[in-house]
């Protein structure tokens, strides 16, 4: 099975699940959180401007890690308390479901 990758319009965040995955189990899973931010591009082949973003997802994915970041970053938002807000729901709502 390959890595899932998720968006959440709601939350405003991606996450990539590796394979190695299993729902349900009381193994956890390590979350590497990024904050970089995505811009307008998120896709199961395209996160955000930079070719290279994908890559480190994927390589992370691939060696069992969930990978989340949250979308719509831009230099303004940084050290933003709204941009903070927007990280721990998105981190809240993957940890819980």
């Amino acid at each position: 099975m390959p890595a899932i990758f998720l968006y959440n319009s709601t939350y405003d965040y991606a996450l990539k699940i590796p394979k190695t995955y299993k729902a349900y189990s009381s193994e956890k899973t390590p979350l590497l959180i990024l904050c970089h931010g995505y811009s307008s591009t998120i896709t199961s082949s395209k996160w955000g401007s930079s070719d290279d973003m994908i890559t480190l997802v994927n390589t992370f994915a691939d060696n069992g890690y969930a990978v989340m970041d949250v979308g719509q970053v831009t230099t303004a938002d940084w050290c933003n308390p709204n941009l903070i807000k927007k990280y721990v729901n998105a981190i809240k709502h993957i940890t819980s479901n």
